[in-house]
Order: structure tokens, then C-alpha cells, then sequence
């Protein structure tokens, strides 16, 4: 049986630059981290084919939120090996480049439509997408359910999976990428105020029902669509993936019986 590893790779030239800025590397010696990040995660996962995404140009999440990751400063996590690591990335792992939106969008919406599949990353908001994960600055591996979890970790922060991760994020926003949540509720009330919901209507249900009180009527239904749009992982409809190295074929991906249901008319490079 083949199993399959779909690849969130935004992060892999950031950690390959970092650590070769930080112990003076030659360039081939980028090149030879890069490739031990991905072989590790193929070793992890068992698996025998993968699938590498990384983002491109034109987000559609600007159009939404102007705002959107205004906080982040680019020059202070990129290096003149970050270009390098990332070209490089496309050329010898043949990452496809997703133009329209970002590389974890891709891999969401593959990790839903094909079952046989691990999704490989680091950012939180993969932890939306139920099924299989790996961590592959973590190493480690978790299972996410549909409607997902919350739970306290050691140092007492409070993390959640699944749609519960989704309407977590719609209360309390996310400070990471500069989207706002509802003044006044944190991580913990917003837990307490969706943990016992029993499936994604009544979480649904619940956040508009506090953005609508916080907000007015009108605008708080203009604010929980705007920032269901920023934080939803499912690809947006003028999403483009460039280039297409493999058919899904040829790497063993086995579509969902449920994969036609949803995003039809996403243009994906298979």
C-alpha cells in the first residue's frame, strides 16, 4: 500500500537559512539541510511518495483584510540564503507553487480530498484539517477528528483541532497574521464558551451569535464572514498551482468518496 505525505514546505527555506546563518554554512551545506528536512519527514511518516507545496504570489487574504500579517517583518527571517533554499526547493523536490492564496490551503484541501494521505507542517492552522498530521520541527504525530478538540498543554496554554480550532481562532483572532477576534475574549473564555458544542452548526451558531451582540447585526455578520475568509483552509476558487511535476496517478493518491461534494472548482494541477 502507498502511502503519501503531502508537504506544507513554507517553512522548510526559513529553518534551512536560519541555521545557516546562525553556524556560517556554504550554500551546498543549505542545500544538504534542506534535503535532510525532507527525507526526514518521509523517514518519519513511512511514506513512499509526497506531494510539496509553497506559496507564490498574490494572497488572495489581502483583498479581504489589508491588514493582513501587517505585523510581520520579512527582513528579520529572511537571509540571502532564503531565495536560495527555496529555489531549490522547486527545482530538485519539484514543490508546486501555489499563486492565489498559500501553501497550507493546498494542503488542506488535498489532505480532506485524498484519505490515504499525512499532512506534514508546522503551522497551527493545519490543525484544522481532520486526519493525520506530523510536526516536523515537533516530530511528532497527531490524529485530528472532524469537529476536533481542545486541550491545555503543559506550560497551560490552550490548543484545539479540527473545526473547533476554526471558530477558537473567529473568537479570539490571530495575533500571528494580524486578524482580529472579539475584544476581550481569550484562549481560555473562548474555549469555555465552545468545548461542549456537538457539531459545527452549533459552533457556528454560537460565534455569530456573539459577533452579532459585539458588533450589531449587519456588521457583525460582515465581520464573521470577512474573517471566516482569512482563517477558512480551503482553497479559494482563483487558485492557481504551478508548476505540475506529477499526476495524482502516478504517486498513488486515491480520491475520497466525499471529494466531490466540495470545492469543484478549484484548479488543481492533477
Amino acid at each position: 500500500m502507498q502511502r503519501i505525505v503531502i508537504i506544507d514546505a513554507d517553512s522548510i527555506p526559513y529553518m534551512a537559512s536560519y541555521v545557516a546563518e546562525r553556524d556560517n554554512l556554504r550554500l551546498k551545506e543549505v542545500h544538504k539541510i534542506v534535503d535532510n528536512i525532507i527525507e526526514s519527514i518521509m523517514s518519519a511518516t513511512k511514506a513512499n511518495k509526497y506531494v510539496a507545496f509553497i506559496t507564490g504570489k498574490f494572497n488572495f487574504r489581502y483583498k479581504v483584510y489589508i491588514d493582513y500579517k501587517s505585523n510581520r517583518d520579512r527582513t528579520r527571517t529572511q537571509n540571502d540564503f532564503f531565495e536560495d533554499a527555496k529555489e531549490y526547493m522547486i527545482i530538485k523536490w519539484k514543490c508546486y507553487i501555489v499563486n492565489g492564496a498559500e501553501a497550507d490551503d493546498a494542503c488542506v484541501i488535498l489532505h480532506q480530498r485524498f484519505k490515504n494521505s499525512i499532512l506534514a507542517g508546522i503551522d497551527k492552522d493545519l490543525l484544522q484539517s481532520p486526519g493525520l498530521h506530523y510536526n516536523y520541527r515537533d516530530k511528532t504525530l497527531k490524529q485530528v477528528s472532524s469537529l476536533g478538540t481542545f486541550n491545555t498543554t503543559i506550560n497551560g496554554k490552550i490548543k484545539s483541532t479540527g473545526k473547533m480550532k476554526l471558530y477558537h481562532q473567529m473568537l479570539e483572532g490571530d495575533i500571528g497574521d494580524s486578524i482580529p477576534g472579539i475584544t476581550g475574549i481569550g484562549p481560555k473564555k473562548a474555549c469555555n464558551l465552545l468545548y461542549d458544542a456537538k457539531n459545527e452548526y452549533e459552533l457556528e451558531r454560537r460565534v455569530r451569535k456573539i459577533y452579532n451582540y459585539h458588533y450589531g447585526k449587519i456588521l457583525g455578520n460582515i465581520s464573521f464572514t470577512n474573517n471566516f475568509k482569512l482563517l477558512y483552509m480551503p482553497l479559494h476558487s482563483s487558485t492557481m498551482i504551478t508548476p505540475p511535476p506529477v499526476k495524482y496517478k502516478k504517486i498513488g493518491l486515491k480520491p475520497n468518496e466525499n471529494s466531490r461534494k466540495t470545492n469543484k472548482d478549484i484548479k488543481l494541477p492533477f
